[in-house]
């Protein structure tokens, strides 16, 4: 009962250090981790479970002492040489060695994970890139007063100190957004079992400057590719499945990814080929491809990416508009003076949100962040109740041994002797309980196969880190003991009962 109050104390300061560690602002759960009467009554329960049946054994065995070895005064209680018998308290601290070393190879290789994956290459250069969105698409405007508003904007964002580049896009890149459509590509046919969709983006001149993402073929978009102005939105959105009638204007152009001209151009060159959006081919309505530009991940750091097409921004109606600009230094200090700016140009016109590319990529890696950093508590945990374990068996066999020790150091035993002669037990421990807790890891760590990334589950590396790491400190807890061996006086050694 003692330690599970104890317990409840490290607990209640502990839920605030652990939740110190998780993503903040980004993170999507509530998480309501205050004690309460259930809490309470969970803790009390394993507590006086854990007493009864941790405090059986050793019950059961004082109630019936093997007399011989009690009435001998130079009885040894975890003296190997002297006992057959493999005690339970050593066996238990096997165990624990061997949990531990399954929770610390688990942390690991989900700690692993997310170095892999916040190290994997988005396509751009992610620093000082910041997202700006506003609330003009919920004011009912028609698209032309929308893209004249965002045009002015541009113009004055590229003028603050600081900015490089500016540009506009519908998606953003891991901003939890995707546009698809049925495309039909000049010289190639779909595969009965290909899905006809390509992921659509709709940007600005300099779009791809300021993303950081570079144009390897081909050119950028003009702002002649843009229709001069956009017709008004209906009164009435028409009936599902309508096709909108073409928009005027100059020919119709698409910048496309290395996926999409790797996929379906193979070796040939994808610049001045021809697409069109739909689920059959209208001449009226193609586009020409005038730009390759590197591949970059818009949706998912795990999995390959996937062939874009890129299309003038105010080609296409609908849809919400970013802004994105990229600065020489901290783009956060920069956000109040673009919210000023904003309601300058209209005072109607607010910022919802201002987000750098590292609070999306932080956002993808909320799951791997979350179990990275339960893992790895939970490992540090174990690890340490390993080495108090390991401590307090160790003890209590120093404490038994104190009148033996005495009698070897009268008879002239060395302090290292003596040191090693308690460490060495320490160390069959630990090592029997690492010997036992690798095949449990290389079982049960497969089943974790689906969370990893750019890691396998039976990593050597990692193994071997919280293989040493275990071993290290357990070690440090079983010297401790052994180094008080060593001080032992022979005198009050030989009057100890």
């Amino acid at each position: 009962m003692l330690g599970g109050l104890a317990g409840l104390g490290v607990a209640w300061v502990g839920v605030g250090v652990l939740l110190g560690f998780l993503p903040r602002g980004i993170f999507p759960v509530e998480l309501n981790l205050s004690p309460d009467i259930r809490l309470l009554g969970f803790a009390a329960g394993v507590s006086v479970l854990s007493g009864l049946i941790f405090g059986l054994a050793p019950a059961l065995r004082a109630s019936r002492p093997d007399l011989v070895p009690a009435l001998k005064s130079d009885a040894t209680f975890f003296d190997i040489a002297r006992s057959a018998r493999w005690d339970l308290r050593r066996s238990l601290i096997s165990l624990q060695v061997a949990l531990s070393l399954l929770l610390l190879a688990g942390a690991g290789l989900f700690v692993r994970t997310l170095a892999n994956l916040r190290g994997q290459d988005p396509g751009m250069n992610r620093e000082n890139l910041l997202f700006v969105d506003t609330n003009i698409g919920q004011l009912g405007y028609q698209p032309q007063r929308e893209r004249d508003f965002h045009d002015r904007l541009r113009q004055r964002v590229q003028l603050l100190p600081g900015v490089r580049a500016v540009g506009l896009a519908a998606i953003t890149p891991l901003g939890g957004s995707r546009w698809n459509s049925d495309v039909q590509i000049e010289g190639y046919r779909w595969k009965p079992d290909e899905r006809p969709y390509i992921d659509m983006n709709a940007v600005t001149p300099r779009y791809f400057e300021a993303a950081g993402i570079p144009i390897l073929l081909g050119r950028d978009f003009r702002d002649s590719d843009n229709l001069a102005v956009l017709p008004d939105r209906p009164a009435q959105s028409p009936p599902p499945g309508t096709r909108l009638p073409d928009l005027p204007g100059p020919p119709r152009v698409a910048i496309v990814n290395e996926a999409f001209a790797r996929r379906f151009f193979g070796g040939q060159s994808a610049v001045g080929r021809r697409l069109c959006m739909g689920d059959k081919w209208d001449p009226a309505r193609t586009r020409e491809i005038v730009g390759v530009v590197q591949d970059a991940r818009y949706f998912n750091l795990r999995q390959a990416v996937e062939p874009m097409i890129y299309q003038p921004l105010y080609r296409e109606r609908g849809g919400g508009v970013n802004t994105l600009l990229r600065t020489t230094n901290d783009p956060n200090r920069i956000v109040e003076t673009i919210r000023r700016l904003v309601q300058e140009l209209d005072g109607a016109v607010s910022v919802t949100s201002t987000t750098t590319m590292e609070d999306n990529l932080n956002r993808n890696l909320v799951e791997e962040r979350v179990v990275a950093t339960l893992g790895g508590f939970f490992g540090l945990v174990a690890l340490l109740l390993a080495a108090i374990g390991l401590y307090g068996v160790m003890s209590q066999a120093v404490a038994q041994r104190t009148r033996e020790i005495g009698i070897r150091i009268t008879l002239g035993a060395e302090a290292a002797h003596v040191l090693w002669m308690v460490l060495r037990d320490a160390l069959v421990l630990v090592l029997l309980g690492a010997v036992a807790g690798v095949p449990a890891v290389l079982v049960l760590t497969r089943y974790t196969e689906s969370l990893l990334f750019g890691v396998k589950p039976q990593d050597p590396a990692t193994l071997a880190l919280a293989a040493l790491l275990l071993l290290s400190v357990t070690l440090l807890a079983g010297f401790l003991p052994a180094r008080r061996a060593t001080r032992v006086e022979p005198i009050v050694a030989l009057r100890h009962e």
